[in-house]
Protein backbone atom coordinates (compact mmCIF):
# COMPACT_ATOMS: atom_id res chain seq x y z
CA UNK A 1 0.00 0.00 0.00
CA UNK A 2 1.49 3.58 -0.88
CA UNK A 3 1.07 6.15 1.43
CA UNK A 4 -0.07 9.61 0.27
CA UNK A 5 0.75 12.92 1.47
CA UNK A 6 -2.64 14.51 3.36
CA UNK A 7 -3.42 17.31 1.25
CA UNK A 8 -2.59 20.66 3.02
CA UNK A 9 -5.08 23.74 3.48
CA UNK A 10 -3.66 26.57 1.67
CA UNK A 11 -6.61 28.93 1.33
CA UNK A 12 -5.53 32.12 0.69
CA UNK A 13 -6.61 35.28 -1.43
CA UNK A 14 -3.86 34.66 -4.25
CA UNK A 15 -4.17 32.17 -7.18
CA UNK A 16 -1.28 29.22 -7.89
CA UNK A 17 -0.87 31.50 -10.66
CA UNK A 18 -0.49 34.67 -9.02
CA UNK A 19 1.96 33.21 -6.16
CA UNK A 20 3.97 31.68 -9.07
CA UNK A 21 4.24 35.65 -10.85
CA UNK A 22 5.16 36.97 -7.55
CA UNK A 23 8.01 34.29 -7.16
CA UNK A 24 9.39 35.01 -10.14
CA UNK A 25 9.13 38.47 -9.83
CA UNK A 26 10.88 38.79 -6.04
CA UNK A 27 14.15 39.45 -5.48
CA UNK A 28 14.43 38.85 -1.72
CA UNK A 29 15.75 35.65 -1.30
CA UNK A 30 13.70 34.80 2.00
CA UNK A 31 10.38 35.71 0.11
CA UNK A 32 11.26 33.46 -3.22
CA UNK A 33 11.81 30.59 -0.58
CA UNK A 34 8.60 30.92 1.16
CA UNK A 35 6.47 31.98 -1.83
CA UNK A 36 8.09 28.78 -3.77
CA UNK A 37 7.03 26.25 -0.38
CA UNK A 38 3.28 28.11 -0.82
CA UNK A 39 3.79 27.24 -4.41
CA UNK A 40 4.34 23.58 -4.05
CA UNK A 41 1.98 23.44 -1.07
CA UNK A 42 -0.96 24.28 -3.64
CA UNK A 43 0.14 22.04 -6.45
CA UNK A 44 -1.50 19.30 -3.70
CA UNK A 45 1.61 16.61 -4.45
CA UNK A 46 4.07 17.19 -1.25
CA UNK A 47 2.68 16.85 2.10
CA UNK A 48 4.13 18.64 4.93
CA UNK A 49 7.31 16.64 5.58
CA UNK A 50 8.28 16.46 1.81
CA UNK A 51 8.34 20.17 1.33
CA UNK A 52 9.86 20.69 4.90
CA UNK A 53 12.61 18.05 3.31
CA UNK A 54 12.78 19.77 -0.09
CA UNK A 55 13.57 23.73 0.85
CA UNK A 56 15.76 21.63 4.04
CA UNK A 57 13.47 23.57 6.62
CA UNK A 58 11.86 22.43 10.29
CA UNK A 59 7.20 22.05 9.21
CA UNK A 60 7.28 24.41 12.23
CA UNK A 61 8.45 27.24 9.74
CA UNK A 62 6.22 25.71 6.83
CA UNK A 63 3.15 25.85 8.82
CA UNK A 64 4.04 29.04 10.00
CA UNK A 65 3.88 30.03 6.24
CA UNK A 66 0.83 28.39 5.93
CA UNK A 67 -0.76 30.82 8.04
CA UNK A 68 0.52 33.87 7.11
CA UNK A 69 -0.93 33.09 3.56
CA UNK A 70 -4.02 32.01 4.51
CA UNK A 71 -4.33 35.40 6.50
CA UNK A 72 -3.14 37.98 4.14
CA UNK A 73 -1.84 36.07 1.28
CA UNK A 74 1.65 37.31 -0.51
CA UNK A 75 1.35 40.70 1.17
CA UNK A 76 1.41 38.18 4.72
CA UNK A 77 4.15 36.64 3.48
CA UNK A 78 6.29 39.54 2.23
CA UNK A 79 5.24 40.80 6.05
CA UNK A 80 6.87 37.27 7.36
CA UNK A 81 9.65 37.12 5.56
CA UNK A 82 10.24 40.74 6.92
CA UNK A 83 10.23 39.14 10.90
CA UNK A 84 13.75 38.83 11.36
CA UNK A 85 14.46 35.73 13.65
CA UNK A 86 17.07 34.97 16.24
CA UNK A 87 19.28 33.02 13.40
CA UNK A 88 20.18 34.67 10.77
CA UNK A 89 18.78 32.18 7.59
CA UNK A 90 21.82 30.90 5.35
CA UNK A 91 21.00 30.69 1.76
CA UNK A 92 20.28 27.21 0.60
CA UNK A 93 23.43 26.49 -0.84
CA UNK A 94 24.96 27.29 1.84
CA UNK A 95 23.65 24.98 3.97
CA UNK A 96 24.19 22.37 1.27
CA UNK A 97 27.72 23.10 1.29
CA UNK A 98 27.47 22.79 4.92
CA UNK A 99 26.42 19.27 5.28
CA UNK A 100 28.53 18.24 2.59
CA UNK A 101 31.48 19.68 4.79
CA UNK A 102 30.22 17.73 8.01
CA UNK A 103 30.24 14.27 5.93
CA UNK A 104 33.98 14.67 4.94
CA UNK A 105 35.31 16.56 8.29
CA UNK A 106 36.45 19.83 6.69
CA UNK A 107 35.75 21.49 9.89
CA UNK A 108 36.68 20.79 13.81
CA UNK A 109 35.10 23.30 15.82
CA UNK A 110 32.29 25.80 16.03
CA UNK A 111 34.60 29.16 15.06
CA UNK A 112 36.00 27.51 12.02
CA UNK A 113 32.67 27.39 11.01
CA UNK A 114 31.66 30.55 11.54
CA UNK A 115 34.38 32.03 9.68
CA UNK A 116 33.64 29.90 6.91
CA UNK A 117 30.02 31.24 6.52
CA UNK A 118 31.08 34.72 6.86
CA UNK A 119 33.82 34.68 4.46
CA UNK A 120 32.06 32.38 1.69
CA UNK A 121 28.28 32.68 2.00
CA UNK A 122 28.65 36.36 3.79
CA UNK A 123 26.32 35.13 7.27
CA UNK A 124 27.53 36.42 10.56
CA UNK A 125 26.53 33.90 12.56
CA UNK A 126 27.31 34.02 16.54
CA UNK A 127 28.60 31.20 18.01
CA UNK A 128 25.17 30.07 19.25
CA UNK A 129 23.84 30.65 15.81
CA UNK A 130 25.97 28.53 14.24
CA UNK A 131 25.41 25.56 16.37
CA UNK A 132 21.59 26.27 16.07
CA UNK A 133 21.60 25.80 12.42
CA UNK A 134 24.35 22.55 13.08
CA UNK A 135 21.83 20.61 14.89
CA UNK A 136 18.80 21.54 12.45
CA UNK A 137 21.13 19.70 10.27
CA UNK A 138 21.15 17.04 13.02
CA UNK A 139 24.81 17.04 12.91
CA UNK A 140 26.38 15.71 16.28
CA UNK A 141 29.17 16.25 18.77
CA UNK A 142 31.63 13.30 18.05
CA UNK A 143 34.91 11.95 19.31
CA UNK A 144 37.14 11.76 15.52
CA UNK A 145 38.43 8.41 14.84
CA UNK A 146 42.11 8.48 15.13
CA UNK A 147 44.12 8.95 11.48
CA UNK A 148 48.10 7.47 11.56
CA UNK A 149 50.07 10.35 10.70
CA UNK A 150 51.75 7.83 7.98
CA UNK A 151 48.40 6.96 6.34
CA UNK A 152 48.43 7.62 2.63
CA UNK A 153 45.50 8.84 1.20
CA UNK A 154 46.44 7.97 -2.37
CA UNK A 155 47.00 4.52 -1.60
CA UNK A 156 43.08 4.18 -0.19
CA UNK A 157 42.22 5.61 -3.51
CA UNK A 158 44.27 3.28 -5.85
CA UNK A 159 42.61 0.44 -3.00
CA UNK A 160 39.17 1.57 -3.88
CA UNK A 161 40.19 1.39 -7.74
CA UNK A 162 41.90 -2.24 -7.18
CA UNK A 163 38.66 -3.62 -5.47
CA UNK A 164 36.36 -3.04 -8.15
CA UNK A 165 38.85 -3.82 -11.30
CA UNK A 166 39.16 -7.54 -9.10
CA UNK A 167 35.65 -8.16 -8.30
CA UNK A 168 34.79 -7.26 -12.00
CA UNK A 169 37.71 -10.06 -13.36
CA UNK A 170 36.23 -12.64 -10.83
CA UNK A 171 32.58 -11.57 -11.89
CA UNK A 172 33.45 -12.44 -15.93
CA UNK A 173 35.64 -14.94 -15.67
CA UNK A 174 34.42 -17.62 -13.36
CA UNK A 175 30.59 -18.27 -13.60
CA UNK A 176 30.18 -19.21 -10.07
CA UNK A 177 28.49 -17.47 -6.83
CA UNK A 178 30.80 -14.46 -5.57
CA UNK A 179 30.87 -13.69 -2.01
CA UNK A 180 32.98 -10.40 -0.50
CA UNK A 181 34.07 -11.26 3.05
CA UNK A 182 35.41 -8.38 5.30
CA UNK A 183 37.55 -9.50 8.05
CA UNK A 184 38.88 -8.48 11.45
CA UNK A 185 40.34 -9.36 14.88
CA UNK A 186 39.59 -8.47 18.36
CA UNK A 187 41.82 -9.08 20.85
CA UNK A 188 39.44 -9.32 24.53
CA UNK A 189 40.44 -10.28 27.90
CA UNK A 190 40.13 -9.74 31.71
CA UNK A 191 40.99 -6.38 31.85
CA UNK A 192 37.91 -3.89 32.02
CA UNK A 193 36.29 -1.76 29.68
CA UNK A 194 35.18 1.83 31.22
CA UNK A 195 32.32 3.91 29.27
CA UNK A 196 30.53 7.11 30.01
CA UNK A 197 26.88 6.36 31.89
CA UNK A 198 23.96 8.47 32.87
CA UNK A 199 24.29 10.33 36.70
CA UNK A 200 23.17 13.55 37.47
CA UNK A 201 24.83 16.69 37.28
CA UNK A 202 27.51 17.54 39.96
CA UNK A 203 27.79 13.47 41.18
CA UNK A 204 30.32 11.11 40.34
CA UNK A 205 29.03 6.94 39.65
CA UNK A 206 31.77 4.02 40.07
CA UNK A 207 31.84 0.51 37.71
CA UNK A 208 33.74 -2.41 39.13
CA UNK A 209 37.32 -2.36 37.77
CA UNK A 210 40.13 -5.47 37.35
CA UNK A 211 43.32 -5.63 35.54
CA UNK A 212 44.35 -9.64 34.58
CA UNK A 213 46.81 -10.59 31.58
CA UNK A 214 44.91 -13.22 30.50
CA UNK A 215 43.60 -12.67 26.37
CA UNK A 216 41.69 -14.37 23.66
CA UNK A 217 41.04 -13.66 20.10
CA UNK A 218 38.00 -13.14 17.83
CA UNK A 219 38.00 -13.82 14.42
CA UNK A 220 35.05 -12.27 12.75
CA UNK A 221 33.85 -11.48 8.84
CA UNK A 222 31.13 -10.49 7.76
CA UNK A 223 29.80 -11.05 3.88
CA UNK A 224 28.73 -7.87 2.09
CA UNK A 225 25.92 -9.75 -0.09
CA UNK A 226 24.10 -12.05 1.64
CA UNK A 227 24.74 -10.58 5.32
CA UNK A 228 26.56 -14.08 6.72
CA UNK A 229 28.19 -13.47 9.78
CA UNK A 230 31.37 -16.22 10.62
CA UNK A 231 33.39 -15.76 13.92
CA UNK A 232 35.97 -17.92 15.49
CA UNK A 233 37.12 -17.83 18.83
CA UNK A 234 41.05 -18.64 19.15
CA UNK A 235 43.77 -18.56 22.28
CA UNK A 236 45.49 -16.59 20.08
CA UNK A 237 46.05 -15.24 16.20
CA UNK A 238 48.70 -16.98 13.85
CA UNK A 239 49.07 -17.81 10.49
CA UNK A 240 47.79 -21.26 11.24
CA UNK A 241 44.64 -19.74 13.04
CA UNK A 242 43.84 -17.47 10.18
CA UNK A 243 44.39 -20.66 7.82
CA UNK A 244 41.78 -22.78 9.95
CA UNK A 245 39.33 -19.29 9.62
CA UNK A 246 39.64 -19.02 6.01
CA UNK A 247 38.45 -22.68 5.67
CA UNK A 248 35.47 -22.05 7.27
CA UNK A 249 34.23 -19.19 5.34
CA UNK A 250 34.99 -21.33 2.18
CA UNK A 251 33.27 -23.68 3.99
CA UNK A 252 29.90 -21.71 3.92
CA UNK A 253 29.85 -22.52 0.03
CA UNK A 254 32.87 -24.58 -1.21
CA UNK A 255 31.87 -23.93 -4.92
CA UNK A 256 31.80 -20.26 -4.55
CA UNK A 257 34.54 -17.46 -5.07
CA UNK A 258 35.72 -15.99 -2.00
CA UNK A 259 37.28 -12.80 -1.38
CA UNK A 260 38.52 -11.92 1.69
CA UNK A 261 39.23 -8.16 2.62
CA UNK A 262 41.50 -7.81 5.43
CA UNK A 263 44.57 -5.94 6.87
CA UNK A 264 48.49 -6.76 6.11
CA UNK A 265 48.64 -7.80 9.73
CA UNK A 266 51.68 -10.76 10.20
CA UNK A 267 49.93 -13.66 10.72
CA UNK A 268 47.23 -12.93 7.41
CA UNK A 269 48.37 -14.78 4.28
CA UNK A 270 49.60 -12.60 1.32
CA UNK A 271 47.56 -12.88 -2.25
CA UNK A 272 49.02 -15.99 -3.80
CA UNK A 273 50.22 -17.81 -0.41
CA UNK A 274 50.26 -21.58 -0.92
CA UNK A 275 48.77 -22.27 2.00
CA UNK A 276 45.53 -20.25 0.86
CA UNK A 277 42.03 -22.41 -0.05
CA UNK A 278 41.26 -22.80 -3.61
CA UNK A 279 38.75 -20.21 -4.34
CA UNK A 280 39.64 -18.17 -1.97
CA UNK A 281 41.35 -14.61 -3.04
CA UNK A 282 42.94 -12.27 -0.71
CA UNK A 283 42.38 -8.60 -1.13
CA UNK A 284 44.94 -6.68 1.34
CA UNK A 285 44.05 -3.25 3.04
CA UNK A 286 47.13 -0.75 2.49
CA UNK A 287 48.80 0.21 5.87
CA UNK A 288 47.12 2.23 8.72
CA UNK A 289 43.43 2.47 6.35
CA UNK A 290 40.95 0.53 9.05
CA UNK A 291 37.98 2.80 8.02
CA UNK A 292 38.33 0.96 4.52
CA UNK A 293 37.14 -2.13 6.69
CA UNK A 294 33.67 -1.56 8.21
CA UNK A 295 33.28 -5.27 9.79
CA UNK A 296 35.35 -3.35 12.88
CA UNK A 297 32.45 -1.84 13.71
CA UNK A 298 31.46 -5.09 15.14
CA UNK A 299 34.15 -4.35 17.98
CA UNK A 300 31.97 -1.67 18.94
CA UNK A 301 29.09 -3.51 19.74
CA UNK A 302 31.32 -6.00 21.37
CA UNK A 303 32.70 -3.49 24.01
CA UNK A 304 29.96 -1.65 24.32
CA UNK A 305 28.09 -4.63 25.99
CA UNK A 306 31.44 -5.58 27.72
CA UNK A 307 31.98 -1.71 29.20
CA UNK A 308 31.75 -1.22 32.95
CA UNK A 309 31.26 -5.22 33.94
CA UNK A 310 33.70 -7.48 35.14
CA UNK A 311 34.66 -10.86 33.67
CA UNK A 312 36.49 -13.46 36.59
CA UNK A 313 37.37 -15.96 33.17
CA UNK A 314 37.59 -15.80 29.90
CA UNK A 315 34.82 -17.72 29.61
CA UNK A 316 32.52 -15.59 30.85
CA UNK A 317 34.21 -12.74 28.81
CA UNK A 318 32.93 -14.98 25.97
CA UNK A 319 29.92 -15.55 27.14
CA UNK A 320 29.34 -11.67 26.96
CA UNK A 321 30.77 -11.32 23.45
CA UNK A 322 28.65 -14.21 22.48
CA UNK A 323 25.36 -12.44 23.68
CA UNK A 324 26.24 -9.08 22.41
CA UNK A 325 26.87 -10.75 18.59
CA UNK A 326 23.79 -12.63 18.69
CA UNK A 327 21.32 -11.16 17.35
CA UNK A 328 23.84 -10.77 14.35
CA UNK A 329 23.94 -14.37 13.24
CA UNK A 330 20.04 -14.87 14.27
CA UNK A 331 19.36 -12.19 11.59
CA UNK A 332 21.05 -10.83 8.71
CA UNK A 333 19.22 -7.53 8.18
CA UNK A 334 21.20 -6.42 11.72
CA UNK A 335 24.56 -7.22 9.04
CA UNK A 336 23.41 -5.48 6.30
CA UNK A 337 22.34 -2.29 8.54
CA UNK A 338 25.56 -2.56 10.43
CA UNK A 339 27.79 -2.55 6.88
CA UNK A 340 25.59 0.34 6.41
CA UNK A 341 26.24 2.96 3.40
CA UNK A 342 30.14 2.06 3.26
CA UNK A 343 32.10 2.25 -0.08
CA UNK A 344 32.68 -1.15 -0.12
CA UNK A 345 29.32 -2.44 0.51
CA UNK A 346 28.20 0.09 -2.28
CA UNK A 347 31.09 -1.01 -4.52
CA UNK A 348 29.75 -4.30 -3.97
CA UNK A 349 26.46 -3.72 -5.07
CA UNK A 350 27.16 -3.96 -8.91
CA UNK A 351 28.68 -7.55 -8.09
CA UNK A 352 26.55 -9.22 -6.04
CA UNK A 353 22.60 -7.79 -5.98
CA UNK A 354 22.04 -8.90 -2.44
CA UNK A 355 19.74 -7.75 0.55
CA UNK A 356 22.60 -5.96 1.80
CA UNK A 357 23.18 -3.85 -1.53
CA UNK A 358 19.70 -3.19 -1.49
CA UNK A 359 19.25 -2.17 2.38
CA UNK A 360 22.77 -0.24 1.74
CA UNK A 361 21.16 2.14 -0.86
Amino acid sequence: MIAVARPLDVRGPNSLGEVEAAYRAATDPDLRERLLAIHMAMQGEMGLRGIAKALMRGRASICRWLRAFRAGGIAGLLRDSEHKGKHPTPSVKALVELEAGLETGRWKTVPEIKAWLEEEHHVVLSPGGVRYWLRRLRASLKVPRPSHVDKDPAAAEAFKKEFDHKMAALAGAERKPLYIWVEDEHRYGLNSITRRVWTLKGSRPSVPYQKKREYGDLYGALELGTGDIQLLHIPSVSLEATGIFLRQLKATDPEGIHVVVYDGAGWHPLPGDASLPEGVHILPLPPYSPELNPVETLWDRVKQDAANAVSKTLQDAERVIDNALRPFWESTARVCRLLGNHWITRAGVAYLGHPCGVIAT
